[in-house]
């Protein structure tokens, strides 16, 4: 899901949207919402989130392109 994906806590009450991680975390997850309430598909955003998390495990790694 969302939370797993950008690793962040995502809260959501009303019309307000809550997230706590870590910054780069954080303005991966905004992009993603903000893709999925502009109409974007999920699987879209999905990819996006699984792309990204997979460039941050192979930094961690030490793999960099």
């Amino acid at each position: 899901n969302l939370q797993n994906l950008s690793n962040c806590f995502i809260c959501l009450k009303d019309n307000i949207v809550g997230i706590i991680g870590h910054s780069e975390n954080i303005r991966k997850a905004i992009n993603a919402l903000t893709n999925l309430i502009q109409g974007s598909k999920q699987s879209s955003v999905f990819f996006f989130l699984e792309k990204e998390k997979a460039k941050i495990k192979k930094e961690d790694l030490g793999l960099r392109d």
